[in-house]
C-alpha cells in the first residue's frame, strides 16, 4: 500500500479501524505527503499483523506542520485514537517517520497519540523478531524525532498484557524525544 503527494489537507495513508492481515506474509505501507501539512501515514485504531516469518514496515514522510485552532499536529507517522496493534510473529517490525519539514515544535517523525487526549493501547510487538522504531524530527524547525502526547500508553516488543515476551532485540532510535509524563 503507498501513496504520495496528497492535497488539500489528508493523509497519504490513513488506517481507520483498519485489519491488514498477511498470513504469513509481508506487509509494507508507504505514505509520503510533502506538499501540504498532514501526515504521512496515519493509524487510528487498527490491527496490523502477519504470522510465521512474514515482516511489517511503515514508513511515513510528511512535510509536517501544525494547524491552530484545532491543536492538530502533523507527523511522518502518527498513532492516533484508541487502541492498535502492529504485530509479527518471528519476522521484524518496522516503524520509521521523518519529517522533510516542520512548521511548529508539535511534529514529530513518529508521534503516538499526536496530541489528543485521549487513552489507549499502542502495541508494536513481535515474538522473536527484531523491532525498529525510528523518528527523524526536521532540520529546519524545532521538532521532535518521536513524540508521545497523551495518557494512552504504548508497548514495544512484548504485549501489554505479559502473556508472553519477545526474544527478539528492540532498537527505538530518535534525533530527540518528548515523552508523556510517566506513559513512556
Amino acid at each position: 500500500m503507498a501513496a504520495t503527494a496528497t492535497s488539500g489537507g489528508a493523509p497519504a495513508v490513513y488506517l481507520n479501524n483498519t485489519t491488514l492481515t498477511a498470513a504469513g506474509g509481508n506487509i509494507k505501507v508507504y505514505g509520503i505527503n510533502t506538499t501540504n501539512y498532514d501526515d504521512g501515514v496515519r493509524i487510528n485504531s487498527s490491527s496490523i499483523t502477519t504470522t510465521g516469518s512474514g515482516t511489517i514496515g511503515i514508513y511515513g514522510d510528511s512535510y509536517g506542520g501544525y494547524t491552530s485552532g484545532s491543536s492538530t499536529s502533523f507527523n511522518g507517522i502518527t498513532f492516533n485514537h484508541g487502541s492498535t496493534t502492529v504485530q509479527s510473529n518471528s519476522g521484524a517490525v518496522e516503524i520509521i517517520g521523518t519529517l522533510t519539514n516542520a512548521s511548529n515544535a508539535n511534529a514529530n517523525g513518529v508521534s503516538f497519540f499526536s496530541g489528543n487526549s485521549n487513552s489507549g493501547t499502542i502495541q508494536i510487538l513481535s515474538r522473536s523478531g527484531g523491532v525498529l522504531i525510528a523518528g527523524n524530527k526536521a532540520a529546519s524547525a524545532s521538532s521532535y524525532g518521536i513524540g508521545h502526547w497523551s495518557s494512552g500508553n504504548v508497548y514495544i516488543g512484548s504485549p501489554s498484557d505479559g502473556s508472553w515476551t519477545a526474544a527478539g532485540d528492540v532498537t527505538v532510535r530518535f534525533s530527540n524525544i518528548s515523552p508523556a509524563g510517566t506513559n513512556y
